[in-house]
């Protein structure tokens, strides 16, 4: 006979319960309006050093030389000698199209011994790496509302330290710190709302964070202050507000749960609840199913990483993590250097760039309600890599190619690889049960940025070869990206996995209300 599955009895108790209280009801509405303003403000900080580009010094001088009759010529040079009496300015050319009239940091001018850009670029993805493992852990040891509020004051006071430093070194670390603080951040925020709405809209809220905002809005503010302090104290101080909220967000009744902390999980989904203003039947006795499920199942311990290969299950799960978002972010990565120029104006370039990925997402989200996560990231993903190949059909038609035409190439895929990344990231969460979630995800994040540190040096060793290269390479990858989605389990329409079994916990139901203090602890 075939082994069945367990039942998950406090996912289905938690799932009933927010189906009469309200799956997107208005605490749901009030949490996804504060986390989306969070992660608007982290997007646009973490992009920040984007305004900072390299500059060269550029000298022009009119020269003017007297002839018979006082006639006068003109002679406009650039950068060379000059023998005749002229006039001559100085300006620095940038290579993102910013105006003259920009001010940067001294460390951003030619002739600094240090390439600082290259040690603020490695030192916030280290910072974001660390972020994602230790926040995650934290997130699943203490609690999700107080890791997401926490790291996100430590990015919002870094980037403000960051406007007011004067020296090069200072500057690197708090942007290190920021990276850390966004690293932390970012899993367990959207993990507490995945774990608050019911399964309709868990594609949306997460689909639907609004991350691309922040860039966009942040060559907005370029336009206005055209100084890199302005601008980094703007972004800092605008997630300062926001801290406030934490009075207003409630710890995850999911996470209190599992964690043997039933008076208090009790305690926050009735007031969740009575936000709502929906009466659930019987939510004592949904409850008492939950906790007992918890009680017989499940040790009160401190999970690690560890657990995450702890079960046949869960190897295969992170496996396709790791093989997943590996290649799909080195293809993002690699898109993203592409089209850098994409838009005559910088401004207009973060706006092309960003803000229309959510047009895509939103049809991704239509279409995997009907076909389901897996096969719809199938879909998005093996789309991209044709696309991504039809560089193959350019190259034979055409017999010179511009930059523009690789350029929109480019985009059209990259419109398809953040969709399917997009959708890689709610299948990751959803995949994990509730103690080991954060983990989960963070294990899938890490893979993604080392493959963007990866994606800037493929592209230094196969563009010499032959511009399709690249192309080619990605159109591999992104299939391999949707091969590998085969390997998670579909998560359409199932509830929410709570329960990480322990080997040894096996306690008879009824016996398991009578364990001192089970419910009070």
């Amino acid at each position: 006979m075939l082994k069945m599955a367990p039942i998950d009895e406090c996912s289905k108790a938690f799932e009933t319960i927010l189906y009469h209280s309200g799956k997107f009801g208005s605490y749901q509405r009030r949490l996804y309006v504060v986390v989306c303003s969070m992660h608007i403000v982290c997007s646009a900080v973490l992009t920040y050093t984007h305004v900072i580009p390299y500059l060269v010094h550029h000298e022009e001088c009119t020269e003017r030389i007297t002839a018979p009759g006082n006639a006068s010529i003109y002679f406009r040079l650039n950068n060379w000698t000059v023998n005749y009496p002229a006039s001559c300015r100085s300006y620095y050319v940038n290579d993102i199209g910013l105006e003259n009239d920009w001010v940067f940091p001294q460390w951003a001018y030619p002739g600094h011994p240090l390439d600082v850009r290259k040690f603020i670029y490695y030192g916030k993805a280290c910072g974001l790496g660390a972020g994602f493992l230790l926040g995650a852990l934290l997130a699943d040891y203490v609690g999700r509302r107080q890791t997401v509020f926490s790291a996100f004051l430590v990015m919002c006071a870094a980037q403000c330290l960051t406007a007011i430093s004067q020296d090069p070194v200072v500057f690197i670390v708090c942007q290190t710190l920021v990276g850390f603080g966004a690293g932390c951040f970012i899993p367990p925020s959207a993990v507490l709302v995945l774990e608050y709405v019911g399964h309709d809209w868990r594609d949306i809220c997460v689909c639907l964070l609004p991350w691309w905002l922040g860039p966009s809005l942040l060559s907005l503010g370029g336009t206005i202050f055209r100084h890199w302090r302005h601008l980094a104290i703007i972004s800092g101080m605008a997630g300062l507000p926001l801290i406030g909220f934490y009075f207003l967000v409630f710890e995850s009744s999911r996470w209190l749960l599992c964690n043997h902390k039933f008076s208090e999980a009790e305690r926050v989904t009735k007031e969740v609840i009575s936000c709502n203003c929906k009466p659930v039947p019987e939510v004592t006795t949904l409850f008492d199913i939950a906790r007992a499920c918890v009680l017989t199942t499940m040790h009160k311990k401190k999970y690690t990483y560890i657990d995450l290969i702890s079960t046949s299950k869960l190897r295969k799960a992170t496996f396709a993590a790791v093989f997943t978002w590996f290649p799909g972010t080195v293809v993002y990565g690699g898109l993203l250097i592409r089209l850098r120029s994409i838009a005559p104006t910088f401004y207009l370039n973060m706006l092309v760039v960003f803000a229309t990925d959510v047009v895509v997402v939103i049809s991704a989200i239509l279409i995997n309600k009907c076909i389901g996560r897996r096969w719809c990231l199938f879909l998005y993903a093996m789309s991209s890599g044709l696309i991504s190949i039809c560089i193959l059909v350019l190259h034979v038609t055409n017999d010179v190619i511009e930059d523009r035409m690789l350029a929109w190439l480019a985009y059209f895929t990259k419109l398809g690889v953040i969709t399917s990344l997009t959708l890689l990231a709610l299948i990751t969460m959803e995949t994990y049960p509730t103690v080991i979630r954060t983990m989960g995800c963070a294990v899938g994040f890490s893979a993604g940025l080392i493959g963007l540190l990866v994606s800037d040096k493929l592209i230094i060793y196969l563009e010499p070869f032959h511009y399709t290269m690249p192309f080619l390479i990605y159109g591999g990858l992104m299939s391999l990206v949707a091969v590998g989605v085969l390997g998670y389990p579909e998560t359409t329409k199932q509830p929410l996995p709570d329960i990480l079994r322990c080997r040894h916990r096996n306690v008879c139901r009824h016996e398991a209300v009578r364990l001192p203090s089970a419910w009070t602890t």
